[in-house]
C-alpha cells in the first residue's frame, strides 16, 4: 500500500493497481446508492400495485383466472323463464297450458305443433320424450323444473350441471373444432365449443338429436344450431342470450334471453325420473320418433328430411 498524504487521501484499487482519488469513489458511491434507492422504490411501488389489484380469486365454481367469472349456482330471475323474440317482435309468454305460439315454423312443422297442442289439451299423449324420462334436451334444460344450473368454469372447459336429472353439458374452450363427417355422433345435448369475446362466453352447439324438444313441447330438426352468449351483468346476475336457427323447421332465427340470479348452493335438489312418475300412457316406442309412430292415430307427422 502506498503512503497517502493527509490532504489528498487516495484509494488504491487492488484490481488494476490504479490509484483513484477518494472524492471520485465517494461520487460513484452516491450514484450507486441513488440507483439502489430508485430500484427499491420501484420494487416497492410494484408490490403496492400488486396489492391493490390482486389476481382473480378462484373457488369451487371458478378456476380459470384468465377469463371472466361466470361460475356459480344460478336460478331463473323472477318473471318469464325466457323472453323469445322473432325479428323485432317479442313473443307473448306461454299460456296457462305451457303452450308458446309465434315461432316461425314452416307450414308442415306448424301443422305438427298445432296438432301436438290440440292433443295436449285433450289429455292425449303423443310421445313427448319428457314424458318418458328422456333428458329435456339442449335448450329444454333451461325451461324445466327444478331449474337450477351449476356453472363450473375451468381452463379449457365450462360445465353446466342442471338440477333436473343432474343433466350435464360440456362447452369446450380449448380451441378444438366442432366434429364433422364420421366424427359426428348426434346426442341429446349435442356438441358444444366456446370462445371468449371479452367478458362474454360465446358457445356454439350442433349435432343435437331431433327427439328432444325446445321446451313447451316444441320440436326441432337434427339440423338445429344454437349460439349462446353467457355474460355476468353483476355479482348476482347471469344473462344468457341464445340464437336458434333450424333450416329445416324455421323460416328465420329465433332469439331468447334468459336471466339468472345467484342462488344458495345448499338449495340444490336431487330429482330423478322414476317409473312411478312416468306417464304410463306413453308407449316407450313412441319416444324414438314420437310423431312418426303416432301418425295414424293423430293424423300428423313431422316432415321427414331423410
Amino acid at each position: 500500500m502506498s503512503r497517502i498524504g493527509p490532504r489528498t487521501r487516495r484509494f488504491e484499487n487492488k484490481l488494476n493497481k490504479r490509484i483513484i482519488p477518494m472524492r471520485t469513489i465517494r461520487s460513484h458511491d452516491r450514484v450507486v446508492a441513488g440507483l439502489a434507492a430508485i430500484s427499491i422504490g420501484l420494487a416497492f411501488g410494484a408490490g403496492s400495485a400488486m396489492a391493490q389489484a390482486p389476481a382473480a380469486q378462484t373457488d369451487a365454481f371458478y378456476a380459470d383466472a384468465a377469463h371472466a367469472n361466470i361460475g356459480g349456482f344460478w336460478r331463473p330471475a323472477p318473471g318469464p323463464r325466457a323472453v323469445f323474440k322473432v325479428g323485432n317482435k317479442v313473443l307473448s309468454a306461454p299460456d296457462a297450458y305451457g303452450h308458446l305460439t309465434g315461432l316461425p315454423y314452416k307450414p308442415a312443422w306448424k301443422k305438427a305443433v298445432d296438432a301436438r297442442y290440440a292433443a295436449d289439451l285433450k289429455g292425449e299423449p303423443y310421445g313427448d320424450p319428457n314424458d318418458s324420462c328422456w333428458p329435456p334436451g339442449m335448450f329444454g334444460d333451461y325451461l324445466v323444473d327444478p331449474n337450477g344450473v351449476d356453472v363450473v368454469e375451468t381452463p379449457g372447459r365450462v360445465e353446466l350441471i342442471f338440477e333436473r336429472q343432474s343433466s350435464v353439458r360440456w362447452i369446450y374452450t380449448d380451441g378444438r373444432p366442432l366434429p364433422t363427417g364420421d366424427d359426428v355422433i348426434p346426442t341429446v345435448k349435442g356438441d358444444s365449443i366456446g370462445h371468449w369475446d371479452g367478458d362474454t362466453l360465446v358457445a356454439e352447439t350442433v349435432n343435437v338429436r331431433e327427439e328432444p324438444t325446445l321446451g313447451y313441447r316444441l320440436p326441432h330438426s337434427d339440423q338445429v344450431h344454437f349460439v349462446e352468449r353467457f355474460k355476468r351483468l353483476d355479482a348476482d346476475t347471469l344473462q344468457i342470450d341464445v340464437t336458434i336457427t333450424d333450416p329445416q323447421a324455421f323460416t328465420q332465427p329465433v332469439n331468447a334471453t334468459l336471466t339468472y340470479k345467484r342462488a344458495d348452493i345448499d338449495s340444490i335438489a336431487e330429482t330423478l325420473c322414476l317409473e312411478s312418475t312416468m306417464d304410463k300412457r306413453v308407449d316407450a316406442n313412441l319416444v324414438v320418433h314420437p310423431d312418426t309412430r303416432v301418425k295414424k292415430h293423430y293424423g300428423y307427422d313431422l316432415p321427414d328430411p331423410h
